[in-house]
């Protein structure tokens, strides 16, 4: 930057120094690869898709937008509310979904839909019925669900040679490849209903910002229903257009009604069911893993209370696996719940005084220990972060039948991603300017992630 820009438009151009780092990282199951976000430059709005090799740290550029899109980004209604929600002000590529092994990743560029092979590095365009908003691949990289115009749609993966994208062998079932619609609104209220978007409650404040969940076996989706007719409306005049007619707004501003969120199980085969929520509220989370049913996180409108539910997908049916209360309000924390990879369950209670990671009916920390997020679930242990003996700093632990063991040293803000033992580390500080990233191989080698953000 030159000597005459001065801080405040320094800052302003580069989004408070965020423009350039390498963000939301993804470690393939087997370590063999880590995909990420990053613009070119520290004051390049504009995301694009990255690669980078953990045993060599070679980097490749999987999706440049620039070169996928002809002309300049124009986003739909849903993808301009999505990213108010998640306070993301980048441009391009500014999130993505992988398979189970990542070998497929699907995201949105102006409404439109790709996928890239990360096996052999080729980007392409879906066809489909869009505006796309949130495309998620299934667990076996067969097929890509999203959402268009409040319905949910799924679309195949073209097969090349008979084999997926992701390079398995696929099956599509006797289906027709084409872009179908899986649910979509109707009756009186159609045009306040949308299938598998988030909610402006749990979006804005739970912190959920997706709307359905696949099967481990892609056979399947656990699916929200969202009417906000019931929502009051606001109307909203532009100042520097008197003439304009208010815009309408749906807002559940404090002590009124919410939208009606219901859930429901939808298969490949067309056939649904509706999920009994217990008549809760909130739905604040959600989980589908191999490591057992459906997980639902419903919460009381007092927000004392948190059940979290087993789901039979077949007809719909839950039942109570963990409940937790408390006087003033239950804490949701990210990350949970979820399962173990043999069926126990990962949650974080409030007892005593600390925040307490428990796993089945053990639990593993104790104080000064506070978990804020669990990051990952493991074979043998899970990866957390939060705080122990300084408040200050947030850190990563490694906790397991054995003990607690922190990953992240020094002061600062500290994350974490990590797959197959690779752990991608993320560290900011008042020692450094912006965000270092460290990639780990079994806590041997290190490389450091380029990043390209301003000083």
């Amino acid at each position: 930057m030159g000597s005459a820009t001065n801080f405040p438009r320094q800052y302003a151009r580069t989004q408070r120094f965020t423009l350039g780092t390498p963000r939301a990282f993804t470690v393939a199951p087997d370590g063999s690869r880590v995909v990420f976000l990053r613009s070119r430059s520290g004051d390049d709005r504009t995301g694009c898709l990255y690669e980078i090799d953990p045993t060599t740290g070679a980097e490749r550029l999987l999706a440049d937008p620039d070169l996928l899109l002809s002309g300049g980004e124009e986003l739909p209604a849903a993808e301009r509310a999505l990213r108010e929600r998640r306070r993301e002000q980048g441009a391009g590529v500014v999130g993505y979904a992988t398979d189970r092994a990542v070998r497929v990743v699907a995201f949105a560029l102006s409404g439109r839909l790709f996928v890239t092979n990360l096996v052999g590095g080729v980007t392409r365009e879906l066809p489909v019925r869009g505006p796309v908003v949130d495309p998620r691949p299934d667990p076996t990289g067969r097929r890509v669900a999203y959402v268009a115009g409040g319905a949910l749609r799924v679309v195949d993966i073209p097969t090349d040679d008979n084999r997926g994208l992701g390079g398995a062998a696929q099956d599509t079932g006797g289906q027709d490849a084409r872009d179908r619609i899986l649910a979509e609104p109707d009756g009186d209220d159609a045009a306040e209903v949308t299938w598998g978007l988030a909610e402006f409650v749990a979006a804005e404040e739970m912190g959920r910002t997706r709307g359905f969940w696949w099967s481990p076996d892609g056979q399947h989706l656990l699916v929200t229903r969202v009417d906000n007719s019931p929502v009051q409306r606001w109307f909203l005049a532009d100042p520097a257009d008197p003439a304009a007619e208010p815009g309408v707004l749906r807002y559940p501003s404090a002590g009124t009604v919410n939208a009606a969120v219901t859930a429901f199980v939808v298969g490949m085969d067309g056939s649904r069911v509706e999920v009994d929520t217990e008549d809760f509220e909130y739905l604040a989370a959600a989980h589908w893993s191999a490591g057992g049913p459906p997980l639902l996180a419903v919460q009381s409108r007092d927000q004392r209370t948190v059940r979290i539910l087993a789901v039979d997908p077949l007809v719909g049916a839950t039942r109570l696996v963990a409940q937790d209360t408390d006087p003033h309000w239950v804490h949701l924390v990210p990350g949970t719940p979820a399962f173990t990879s043999d069926g126990r369950l990962v949650r974080v209670v409030a007892r005593d005084g600390a925040y307490r990671l428990v796993v089945g009916d053990r639990k593993l920390t104790d104080a000064p220990v506070q978990v804020r997020e669990v990051l990952d679930v493991g074979e043998h242990d899970v990866l957390v972060s939060g705080w122990d003996s300084d408040p200050t700093c947030l850190h990563v632990f490694r906790v397991g039948p054995d003990g607690v063991e922190r990953v992240s040293d020094g002061p600062g803000v500290h994350t974490a991603a990590r797959g197959g033992g690779v752990t991608v580390l993320g560290s900011a500080g008042m020692d450094r300017s912006g965000q270092q990233v460290r990639v780990l191989v079994e806590g041997r080698t290190e490389r450091l992630v380029t990043s390209h953000a301003h000083t």
